[in-house]
């Protein structure tokens, strides 16, 4: 297997697209796929072939939780693997909540990842749209699972993941605040976007906006009272800053976006896994990554959809990112802030 250069911090192992919910604006298309072991471990040997001695694995789907033993076996394979090759490793969950098994306890003390919850803000909000195949909503199952992974995972490694459609503006700055208050210092927030389904109109996308600014203007504030809140995205911001991460998108792209998933299909979005438009790789990539890659500028109206309530949130997170930096170089608080965000980069 040949060795890259390029250094890849983060990968993504789709490794099923089979899920037990039904969510309204999921991107994924529910062929019930599962990514052979085979295959999971190629792309865990690449992975960690690349330049760099810090690495993290995320478990994506679907719903990864359905298949808690194949999540073993490849955290195991990557730890054996990272440590012949004296490399840094750890292990991200994406999971929807709602399963929690004897399995999956065990899994969670022996190998303490870090895990992120998709929760959507409160019971009104969140069962909207995020609803388990054949029931009414998934807010009950996951408020009551949530217990347990409390107590398993670390508070520094429990994320959870907050999408928020159009019809949630309402409650938008009141689910942020229930989730604070239910324990999570570390939010993934992921506005609805690359589907034909959902549209922001002009107010919806300026309540967006005004509420994502209040939201971290309530940040910073508590920053200088010493309490810190953490966001996956100005994360990224500040390692860009910091020059942790390149500039360059094709270069960010291959260091932190690169997922894969059953049937060796690779794209640098999960949102693109399903547009027909490909790009043939070079054979030296091919042999160990797949034959195509789903290429994120397409043009395409679904990949269009989203750009512009994106544009705004990504917008927002740079210019705290820079504030941030700004206020330490007189504030230790915020100084304190910056270190303790580059421990929680995910």
């Amino acid at each position: 297997m040949k060795k890259i250069n390029m250094e890849m911090r983060r990968f993504f192992l789709g490794i099923t697209t089979a899920c037990n919910m039904d969510c309204t604006y999921c991107f994924v298309n529910p062929t019930n796929e599962v990514m052979k072991i085979r295959s999971a471990k190629k792309y865990v040997k690449y992975f960690l072939s690349s330049g760099g001695d810090d690495k993290l694995l995320y478990f994506y789907g679907g719903e990864p939780f359905l298949f808690p033993k194949l999540i073993q076996e490849v955290d195991s394979f990557l730890v054996e693997e990272a440590k012949r090759r004296n490399k840094k490793t750890s292990v991200l969950i994406v999971t929807n909540g709602t399963l929690l098994s004897e399995d999956i306890s065990d899994y969670l003390k022996k190998y303490s990842p870090k895990l992120m919850v998709s929760l959507s803000g409160t019971h009104d909000s969140h069962d909207l749209f995020r609803k388990i195949k054949g029931e009414t909503g998934s807010f009950g199952r996951i408020t009551e699972n949530l217990k347990t992974f409390l107590r398993l995972v670390k508070e520094k490694d429990l994320w959870v993941s907050y999408t928020i459609h159009p019809k949630m503006l309402d409650n938008f700055y009141k689910d942020l605040d229930y989730l604070l208050k239910l324990g999570f210092a570390n939010i993934h927030i992921e506005p609805v976007q690359f589907t034909e389904k959902v549209h922001w109109n002009k107010y919806q996308l300026e309540s967006f906006e005004k509420t994502i600014e209040k939201f971290f203007g309530q940040i910073q504030k508590n920053i200088e009272k010493g309490i810190f809140i953490f966001n996956s995205k100005i994360i990224r911001d500040i390692e860009i800053m910091f020059g942790i991460a390149p500039q360059d998108d094709f270069l960010y792209s291959v260091y932190n976006n690169l997922r894969a998933w059953p049937g060796d299909r690779l794209a640098f979005s999960h949102f693109l896994i399903n547009l027909e438009e490909k790009r043939e790789l070079p054979n030296d990539i091919a042999e160990n990554y797949g034959k195509s890659i789903e290429i994120g500028r397409s043009g395409s109206k679904k990949a269009r959809a989203g750009e512009r309530v994106w544009g705004i949130y990504d917008a927002q997170c740079r210019k705290f990112a820079k504030d941030v930096m700004i206020k330490a170089q007189k504030n230790k608080q915020f100084q304190r802030y910056i270190k303790e965000c580059l421990t929680r980069a995910i």
